[in-house]
């Protein structure tokens, strides 16, 4: 075999060594580790008084409702996918799936980081100003408009660089809040008892140990080439 096909097919077969093989989806729901027992890890917050709500309610209305606004929240919890993530993969895509449920008008929805610790945020009783702010503002993770449809139907919003950047740092439990951006419409009503899902795909990435066998392979073929080159 000649020199360079041999460094070609050298480089190739380590170059197969450390590259992904595989992808990986995991779903995560928000019946998933639940706070409180039989009731859903999502609700909603309302930004006035005239909407008091309680834990045992998980419907995430979002929108005009009387004369409040509901923002809505949803909590995942991530162990699982933090183990593997911290080991020998890595997420790169994240999608929400959510179902429409009641609908007046078009949405503008949009996805936003949450601060608020996940066993405060679900326990919704009340009103909380902090908390109402928190899960409609900061990082967005997408906003996406939505026409009126069948109310069974399941919305799927792809989540952007900065949610999948989020999911990779989650030590357990992640939250989405989401907004309505146009005011006066709602969605999501009626949807109490509802699961709501997040499906992040992973895929395999090198261990340590394999780039150095990389790095020790390249290496080797440099040696090989300049002693060939040296023989001349």
């Amino acid at each position: 075999m000649r020199f360079s096909s041999l460094l070609s097919a050298l480089f190739l077969s380590l170059a197969a060594v450390v590259a992904p093989t595989y992808a990986t989806a995991i779903t995560f729901t928000t019946s998933s580790a639940e706070f409180n027992a039989g009731v859903l890890n999502q609700g909603w917050w309302s930004s006035g008084p005239s909407h008091n709500n309680g834990t045992g309610n998980d419907n995430h209305y979002t929108g005009l409702a009387g004369s409040d606004i509901l923002r809505s929240f949803y909590t995942f919890d991530l162990t699982s996918l933090t183990s593997l993530t911290s080991l020998t993969e890595t997420a790169t895509s994240a999608t929400f799936r959510v179902k429409r449920g009641g609908q007046s008008g078009t949405a503008n929805v949009e996805m936003w980081d949450v601060s608020t610790d996940a066993a405060l945020l679900n326990a919704n009783n009340g009103t909380n100003a902090t908390i109402f702010s928190d899960i409609g503002s900061g990082n967005s993770y997408g906003i996406s408009t939505v026409s009126t449809g069948n109310s069974s139907d399941y919305l799927s919003f792809t989540l952007n660089s900065q949610a999948l950047s989020d999911i990779a740092a989650a030590s357990g439990f992640f939250s989405i809040g989401v907004s309505l951006s146009n005011v006066g419409g709602n969605i999501f009503s009626g949807t109490g008892g509802d699961v709501t899902y997040l499906d992040v795909t992973t895929v395999a990435v090198p261990e340590p140990a394999t780039l150095a066998l990389f790095g020790l392979g390249l290496l080797g073929l440099a040696v090989l080439r300049k002693r060939k080159q040296s023989s001349k």
